[in-house]
């Protein structure tokens, strides 16, 4: 709802922070949209072959 409050706000004032507010609050939704989507990924995991040579390589990699 805050949104859209700054949203109507800032189409009916002319104020550049009121645009720089609400390109935050809906930055900020997007984000925790997708935070919540990689969540909701992971839980669907399947299990890879071989996939505990993978991580072995993967973190010797890292060492060099």
């Amino acid at each position: 709802m805050q949104i859209l409050k700054t949203l109507e706000d800032s189409m009916l004032i002319s104020d550049d922070l009121l645009r720089m507010k609400f390109l935050a609050q809906v930055a900020r939704l997007l984000k925790h949209d997708w935070e919540r989507a990689k969540v909701e990924a992971r839980l669907i995991s399947f299990p890879y072959p071989n996939e505990d040579e993978i991580r072995r390589l993967r973190s010797n990699d890292y060492m060099k």
